[in-house]
């Protein structure tokens, strides 16, 4: 009997842990945290002409363009929340290699930060 009893709590903590798990999971947020740490942008090659620019390969004709707007994105950010950002801006500039059936390129900004940007529209 007494074995039973050990076999019920310990089938009862999986299934709280499991559905705690699930619960979990299907906040946005938890999932894009997951995510963005998935997809850290500082483990892609760097464009050499600017160092705060990864980006996938395949996607180096939209890495120039990023990094040809980045200074002034910077720049305007910084000017809206009015002070500077604390550390160096790392960019990841990925291909979706045509998956949703427009040319798109996901643009990712470390720590939690995932921004799409289309390149052509398909109208």
């Amino acid at each position: 009997m007494r074995r039973l009893f050990d076999w019920v709590v310990i089938a009862a903590l999986l299934v709280l842990i499991v559905t705690g798990a699930g619960a979990a999971l299907s906040l946005p947020t938890v999932r894009h945290i997951i995510s963005s740490l998935w997809n850290l942008p500082d483990r892609l090659p760097a464009l050499p002409a600017n160092g705060q620019v990864h980006y996938q390969p395949g996607a180096e004709d939209d890495a120039r363009v990023v990094a040809a707007l980045l200074p002034d994105a910077i720049t305007r950010i910084e000017a809206v929340h009015g002070r500077r950002f604390a550390y160096p801006v790392t960019v990841g500039v990925r291909d979706s290699g045509g998956l949703c059936g427009c040319k798109q390129t996901r643009v990712c900004r470390s720590r939690w930060c995932h921004i799409l940007r289309t390149g052509e529209s398909d109208a």
